[in-house]
């Protein structure tokens, strides 16, 4: 498994982990962000809401600008699912600063364990509870993770002639202009949930309104809802929101101090790495103990390399536990032991190192 491989998957599993955190039963409660600072950019706990201005007009479509292209935000997203007897509900923040480049997300269980993911200087932070662990990323994998996670395609594409605009109103303390799209086909509003079979047909009702930012362009707040009967399990309902609760220059995002472990996915070899690599090597990471590289040779061409490199920093070969047929080789040097697995896919070889320091930790 390559690098590139290996830093989706772990992606996935942070998102995962992120997500199952949030949606745990519990009080929808806000939890704090990773963001600090006395924004005057506009007040944050401002909630004041006017009224609209003028009688709702049929628009032919509704265009928004990306959060990405603000100098910072943050928000809180809520959601709220229920079927039968059976429910959840879930807050998460964010907040994202665009230069330099830093974001962060926190959710919270409700049962005193928060989870929490931070973007800063080229690393990736995540925490369970109080423990956290650094993911240094690559430019590319960088730019790749963060241009995912600030999504944040509405649907509108889909919804020219659906939106009644229903005037001004002022949200968070931002100017906007309110649009209610309850007229959006419903099975839309179902593929945003993510949530139900593709059967629209046992959608009863769903709402889909939005508040656009004069200023910013952007969407400061979006609210949709939906109604699901389902013959077998009864009523499903399900809610969700995201509201900008302040953008700015203010927002300020900091790496956290107690970092556990480190898992390096920058494709560059560090100074610090202990073991031999070849000329030409790519795509190299390192976690867990393991570390692993692509590198344009054959399978024999790395064995013979790592039997030589070995040997002169004082390595010794075990045949025993060696299976060169499989690729996997071993050497011990006191206490510790080093495992290579290589691969080899057109020319291409791809090396696997472990190595065990003998502390049993």
């Amino acid at each position: 498994m390559n690098r590139r491989r290996l830093v989706l998957l772990l992606c996935l599993l942070i998102a995962s982990a992120l997500l199952l955190a949030s949606c745990k039963p519990q009080e929808a409660t806000p939890a704090a962000s990773g963001a600090t600072g006395d924004s005057t950019s506009v007040a944050a706990n401002s909630t004041a809401t006017s009224a609209p201005t003028v009688e709702p007009t049929a628009t032919e479509s509704v265009e928004t600008a990306s959060l990405a292209d603000v100098p910072g935000y943050r928000a809180e997203f809520t959601s709220e699912y229920s079927m039968g007897e059976e429910g959840y509900s879930s807050t998460t923040t964010m907040a994202y600063v665009a230069d330099p480049l830093a974001w962060s997300m926190t959710s919270d269980s409700g049962d005193g364990v928060t989870s929490e993911t931070r973007y800063v200087d080229g690393t990736m932070y995540t925490r369970v509870s109080d423990t956290w662990t650094a993911i240094v990323l690559s430019p590319e994998d960088a730019e790749d993770y963060t241009g995912l996670l600030l999504e944040d395609d509405l649907g509108l594409d889909e919804m020219d002639d659906a939106c009644d605009d229903m005037g001004k109103e002022v949200i968070n303390g931002f100017d906007t202009r309110h649009y209610s799209c309850d007229a959006v086909a419903l099975d839309e509003l179902a593929a945003m949930a993510g949530e139900l079979d593709d059967d629209s047909a046992q959608i009863k009702e769903g709402t889909y309104e939005l508040w656009v930012s004069e200023e910013y362009g952007v969407a400061i707040k979006m609210i949709m809802s939906m109604t699901y009967e389902d013959p077998d399990e009864g009523t499903f309902t399900w809610n969700y929101s995201q509201t900008i609760l302040e953008i700015g220059d203010d927002v300020v995002i900091e790496a956290p101090e107690d970092v556990e472990s480190t898992y390096d996915f920058s494709g560059v070899v560090s100074e610090e790495f202990e073991l031999p690599v070849m000329d030409g090597a790519t795509e190299f990471y390192t976690m867990m103990g393991m570390s692993g590289y692509d590198v344009v040779a054959t399978a024999d061409e790395v064995s013979e390399f790592y039997m030589n490199a070995m040997e002169a920093d004082g390595w010794t070969y075990d045949t025993t536990s060696s299976a060169p047929e499989y690729g996997s080789y071993m050497w011990t040097r006191g206490t510790q032991t080093t495992t290579l697995m290589v691969s080899e896919d057109e020319g291409t070889s791809s090396v696997m190192l472990v190595l065990d320091d003998g502390s049993g930790s």
